[in-house]
């Protein structure tokens, strides 16, 4: 499908062009919820693939780093959305990099329709052996990325911490399906978990407008992770994908919405 296909588009100068990157999508019947908008994990996806489309044209795509036996990994993330895309809308996608700090790579979005700015969102990113899974003493500044110096998102990706007043919703064994070309889960997929794990009529009634997440460590093929809730506090809920084998917590989620019979 040509809508699914990304359109870079040229911002004034060449330079820039590279440094601040855009796509165009098309938001279609394969985007949509059952609301008739683009939900949650279908903007995960455009995210990752905008992300993915500027990392290759600057050379540090899948293919490049896995020459090099590294891979980039997802740490944190953070979105925040005012209103969220109707079927048939188009939207524009910009990201750019942001000065290194460390070992992190931070990637920063901003999500359009038509002219109005509806959603901003940053990563955390590190660089890892993909044999090992150990990050790399590599130094970043090195490896030629354009950066943005300024109009950044104002916020970050925080740290979310797991708990252990929480009680378990639901499980999911670790499907063919939920695996990427890293051989472990996507990150998108643990997004779709949570949202798989409340209750149908509750995503009629609240409004998502803000996601965050932590990743703590790789689930693969033949894992059960189990989706677990802490209790809500105002409008902040907080979830946690604990791995069953080793009891060990994989993901932090917090999520703030909004009662839409208000």
């Amino acid at each position: 499908d040509s809508s699914l296909t990304p359109r870079p588009q040229t911002l004034s100068e060449a330079v820039l062009a590279k440094t601040v990157w855009a796509c165009e999508y098309e938001i279609n019947s394969l985007l949509i919820n059952t609301q008739g908008r683009l939900g949650l994990y279908a903007l995960l996806n455009l995210l990752q693939d905008v992300g993915w489309s500027h990392a290759h044209t600057l050379g540090h795509g899948h293919e490049d780093t896995a020459g090099r036996k590294a891979m980039w990994v997802l740490t944190r993330q953070r979105v925040q959305i005012s209103e969220w895309p109707l079927w048939g809308n188009r939207v524009k996608i910009e990201t750019w990099l942001r000065p290194t700090t460390g070992a992190f790579v931070s990637r920063d979005f901003r999500v359009y329709v038509g002219e109005k700015m509806i959603g901003e969102a940053t990563s955390s990113f590190l660089l890892l052996n993909n044999e090992t899974r150990k990050p790399m003493r590599e130094d970043l500044s090195k490896l030629g990325f354009p950066m943005r110096s300024e109009n950044h998102v104002s916020f970050d990706a925080e740290k979310i911490q797991p708990v252990s007043d929480v009680k378990t919703l639901t499980k999911f064994e670790v499907r063919n399906s939920d695996i990427d070309m890293n051989n472990h889960v996507n990150n998108t997929r643990y997004a779709q978990w949570v949202l798989d794990a409340i209750p149908f009529a509750s995503h009629a009634k609240f409004l998502l407008k803000q996601y965050e997440i932590n990743f703590i460590a790789e689930t693969k093929s033949g894992d059960v992770v189990h989706i677990q809730e802490a209790p809500s506090s105002g409008g902040t809920v907080f979830f946690q994908g604990l791995r069953e084998s080793d009891s060990k917590v994989a993901f932090t989620v917090r999520m703030h919405i909004e009662d839409t019979a208000t």
